[in-house]
């Protein structure tokens, strides 16, 4: 968004506003639900979504997209996640009694922080290795239709710029041409590495739809065997 398309900071921020707000008007929503059919379904809706939206979002992210074709797939994102992460979490301890609900939670969140830390280093050091690849190929690419003296001069440029300060934000490549090619690069690369977004989501995906489909119980039905419990 910053890089290539040129947007702010803050514009940049705004692409995911309405997927934020959509995110807590559906959260609820989707608790609400949860009393009512087994969660297992609500996790596995939002998994689909997700699955959906960021194939979506790989397959539009180009180096001219337009900001609402970002705008569109990010706000189904905030849907999804709507469905999935209120559900998951009260899914996770669902079949556990009073004594073991609180190590139950501090085991999921626990696998929660875990799988975040090593998702973004499997996100970055993908991106970095398909940057290396993508980069250079788009600006192969790029000299190929041009005269021997030009396709010199554009690869000398390539040689000569540092990209790792284009990939922070910064303005080393100057010529047009390249920095055309080198935008082609980077996008081509943004959208290889969120398959690897999406892959990760269709495993949970699976693994939403393998558990076991509890009923739902209110808090008044739990107590309810206790009371007899004591009655008797």
């Amino acid at each position: 968004l910053q890089t290539v398309l040129g947007l702010s900071a803050l514009h940049a921020a705004l692409v995911g506003l309405p997927g934020s707000l959509l995110s807590g008007i559906v959260a609820p929503f989707a608790g609400r639900l949860s009393d009512r059919v087994p969660a297992k379904w609500i996790v596995a809706t939002g998994f689909a979504i997700l699955v959906v939206v960021v194939t979506w979002l790989s397959l539009v992210i180009e180096p001219d997209a337009a900001v609402w074709e970002l705008v569109l797939p990010m706000t189904f994102f905030g849907i999804g996640t709507g469905f999935l992460f209120s559900p998951l979490a009260s899914t996770a301890t669902a079949g556990l009694d009073h004594r073991t609900a609180g190590a139950g939670a501090g085991a999921f969140n626990t696998n929660r922080q875990i799988g975040g830390v090593i998702g973004s280093a499997a996100v970055v050091a993908l991106l970095t290795s398909r940057l290396s690849v993508a980069i250079p190929g788009a600006i192969q690419d790029a000299a190929a239709g041009l005269p021997a003296t030009e396709r010199k001069r554009l690869l000398d440029g390539f040689a000569d710029a540092d990209l790792s300060s284009f990939a922070t934000g910064g303005s080393a490549v100057k010529n047009p041409l390249l920095l055309d090619a080198v935008h082609a690069g980077f996008s081509t690369a943004v959208g290889q590495t969120l398959l690897l977004t999406v892959a990760m989501l269709a495993v949970g995906l699976v693994a939403s739809l393998s558990m076991k489909a509890l009923r739902p119980q209110h808090h008044g039905e739990a107590a309810k065997p206790e009371v007899a419990a004591v009655a008797h």
